[in-house]
């Protein structure tokens, strides 16, 4: 997909005003039309003889269509280059499935089923609590991700319903995460700091988002507080001073030292290793970035800090790292629905299950792997308590049925993968 999305800015680069190879086709055309507009002043006035006024329209004429062709060839190269793109990712063809949603009832399959005798299943989303869920996650989805124009024009013509609180929690956690693009801390801490002019102290007037929140933090062994102050730490310690001397980076590493003792001291216990670094980091504030801590000024810092709090504050509302819709989209269209839709047609006719089950695997990205699971090799299902995995004498690992159905007479079992046999009670019981 990054190829894709290369390609896809490249030709919304040529599309726009930005420099190519080639001017914009509107850029050439106007040039011409001025160009010949100059011409026939010329012509009309005669102070220009005819012959060399042709003699410049042509060579004007033959350069601006040179460009235009040019332009469109880089446009048509990019387009052919998704276009393969696309072929290459999406090897298949989408499937065809029937329609997750019921038609009205004089113009449904269902209802042609019914009169005809035979038995038509329901649409998935046919019932109005399934369309209202759907249309729950939806909305959600879109205030999630920050598009709240959108979600409250779908929410008017759906029949979503939003609480006002968790509205206002979304729309406060973007206007965080906008801050903290602009290296700003103070929406995610949610304190002001009193700066007295004599000790350059640094003081918080009232409880920050985490201090808030801090027994949930805890409990999930969170570290977003201690990272957002040492981003702030870092912010304070490479600010650009008015002075290049020495005594203005003294000062500058002094404010920093203050905010330390103040907010990063009490991390000391669970983050000792960090805070030695941020203690060290001043001596060399002149040139941090060619120090031995120059990973303190790593940009992917910043990144990981928003996906961090992003994370921690939709935990704090009861929901997952990433919204319910845009895991489904990326797994199914990752190509779990090819691979479900290539075994389907393999197990067409075959009986294979009564309840629209299939043995398949779905490789999974990191990102999508919330719990550990393990599937048998052997029976191809997921294991449950009920139905552990054991260890083989070898190595390998079945599933606890799987493993009965392979034992032998006299208590004894090879394994299904390589040539050891052993006992069935030597097998040991694996927790992920």
């Amino acid at each position: 997909m990054d190829t894709l999305v290369k390609e896809l800015s490249k030709l919304e680069k040529l599309t726009s005003s930005e420099k190519s190879k080639s001017p914009p086709i509107n850029d050439s055309l106007d040039a011409l039309i001025a160009s010949l507009q100059t011409s026939r002043a010329a012509l009309q006035s005669g102070s220009v003889p005819t012959e060399a006024v042709w003699a410049q329209i042509g060579p004007e004429v033959e350069r601006r269509k040179k460009d235009v062709e040019d332009r469109q060839k880089e446009i048509y190269s990019c387009l052919s280059r998704i276009g393969k793109g696309l072929d290459k990712r999406f090897p298949t063809a989408v499937p065809t499935f029937e329609p997750l949603q019921a038609s009205p009832p004089e113009f449904s399959s269902a209802a042609a089923a019914a009169a005809s005798g035979t038995k038509k299943t329901e649409g998935l989303f046919s019932t109005p609590s399934s369309r209202k869920a759907v249309e729950q996650t939806i909305a959600t989805h879109l205030l999630r991700t920050g598009q709240f124009e959108t979600a409250e024009i779908f929410l008017q013509e759906s029949a979503a319903e939003i609480p006002p609180e968790l509205k206002a929690s979304f729309v406060e956690l973007h206007s965080i995460m906008h801050a903290l693009q602009n290296n700003d801390v103070g929406p995610a801490l949610a304190y002001v700091l009193l700066i007295t002019r004599n000790n350059t102290m640094l003081t918080p007037c009232y409880a920050s988002w985490c201090s808030t929140h801090r027994p949930f933090l805890i409990t999930r062994s969170s570290s977003i507080e201690f990272h957002l102050h040492r981003f702030h730490f870092i912010h304070l310690l490479t600010s650009p001073t008015s002075s290049s001397s020495p005594g203005a980076h003294a000062a500058a590493a002094a404010e920093a030292m203050a905010y330390l003792s103040t907010h990063l001291t009490p991390f000391y216990a669970t983050h000792s290793t960090a805070f030695r670094e941020l203690t060290t980091a001043p001596i060399y504030r002149a040139r941090l970035a060619s120090s031995p801590y120059a990973h303190l000024l790593a940009p992917e810092i910043r990144v990981q800090l928003q996906e961090e709090f992003s994370r921690e504050y939709c935990a704090a509302l009861g929901m997952g790292r990433e919204s319910p819709l845009r895991v489904v989209a990326d797994i199914g269209g990752g190509g779990a629905l090819n691979r479900i839709e290539k075994g389907r047609k393999v197990m067409l006719g075959r009986g294979w299950s009564q309840v629209d089950e299939l043995p398949i695997e779905i490789p999974l990205p990191p990102q999508n792997r919330y719990h550990s699971i393990f599937a048998c090799p052997v029976s191809k299902e997921q294991t449950t308590d009920a139905n552990p995995p054991m260890m083989l004498a070898c190595g390998h690992v079945v599933a606890k049925d799987s493993l009965t159905k392979l034992s032998k007479p006299g208590g004894r079992v090879k394994c299904p993968y390589c040539p050891v046999e052993g006992q069935v009670t030597s097998a040991l019981k694996l927790v992920f």
